[in-house]
């Protein structure tokens, strides 16, 4: 255990195990899978015996792992969607005020606004116009 402390950075677990700082930190961010004759020379440094790490990462549930990689996948294609929905929701939006634009600027055009009317702007006119 005292090796292990020692160890407690990347740069002293590659001075004590003869390893390039690189390679530990591409075996820590899963770039790479260590060679055999690496992972010796980690499993010497840190004083654990090789057959410990190898029992240990055969251990590993990897239906689990797969599951979790598989919500996550998941999650990125909801939020996908739901981006893809705001987005349609937004352009019909857009359409929406167009149309009524062009109906509230087409009735003003088309037809001087009636007595009762004056003083409200088109689209006041056009609500009173839809309770009657």
């Amino acid at each position: 255990m005292a090796a292990s402390r020692d160890c407690r950075t990347q740069t002293a677990l590659a001075k004590k195990s003869g390893l390039a700082q690189s390679t530990i930190g591409r075996i820590l961010r899963g770039e790479v899978n260590p060679q055999t004759g690496t992972m010796t020379f980690l499993t010497d440094a840190l004083r654990v015996p090789l057959t410990t790490v190898v029992e240990r990462a055969m251990n590993v549930n990897w239906r689990n792992v797969d599951n979790a990689m598989f919500r996550v996948l998941e999650c990125q294609r909801d939020r996908k969607r739901a981006e893809n929905a705001l987005l349609s929701l937004r352009r019909m939006e857009d359409n929406a005020v167009e149309r009524l634009r062009a109906l509230v600027l087409g009735h003003c055009i088309s037809e001087e606004p009636a007595p009762e009317a004056r003083g409200r702007s088109p689209l006041e006119t056009l609500e009173r116009r839809g309770e009657d």
